[in-house]
């Protein structure tokens, strides 16, 4: 996922506090690690980019807060990288909506999903982060769990193997 698009989110400054917190409860482990961060920019940091660039990158060893969002993210595994990232040689379903508060749809792989024949990208007008939750109380079956077990029941039934010729004499004798 690209910054400039991680920042439109609303949830970057609330995990950036989340994150501070707990990098204020395990700060004293930078000394044993010999991580040379500056804490003052970390405690006080707006955003989770900022927060990124100046702890997570450093103790990951990625040259960039980008840098460590390009390679979190699956758009690597869908053509993938030589030597090491071999692409999607099976079929796989990627679902996502437009009001994710966490990946905005600019960081969605839409061209590559368009351009790679293993790919279906379903993309919704809603439904959140994780799960599509449906109803105050979210604990049923959601609709990414109903879409996904339609999908495999089709697959199934269309994976049914016709019965030999020879089958077919049994049944009828």
């Amino acid at each position: 996922m690209s910054s400039a698009a991680l920042e439109k989110t609303f949830y970057s400054p609330v995990l950036a506090l989340g994150a501070i917190e707990t990098f204020k409860r395990h700060k004293h482990k930078l000394v044993e690690w010999e991580l040379n961060v500056n804490s003052h920019i970390i405690e006080s940091a707006k955003s989770l980019k900022v927060y990124d660039e100046h702890l997570t990158r450093v103790i990951f060893g990625f040259n960039s807060a980008d840098h460590y969002y390009e390679d979190a993210g699956c758009a690597q595994y869908i053509p993938g990288r030589p030597p090491n990232i071999p692409g999607l040689h099976i079929p796989v379903i990627f679902i996502s909506s437009r009001d994710d508060p966490l990946i905005p749809e600019e960081a969605l792989p839409i061209k590559l999903c368009e351009n790679h024949p293993k790919t279906v990208l379903i993309v919704t007008k809603k439904g959140g982060h994780i799960g599509f939750n449906e109803g105050f109380l979210p604990i049923r079956k959601n609709w990414s769990d109903r879409l996904v077990e339609q999908i495999l029941n089709f697959l199934k039934s269309s994976l049914k193997t016709p019965q030999s010729p020879n089958e077919n004499k049994k049944d009828n004798q």
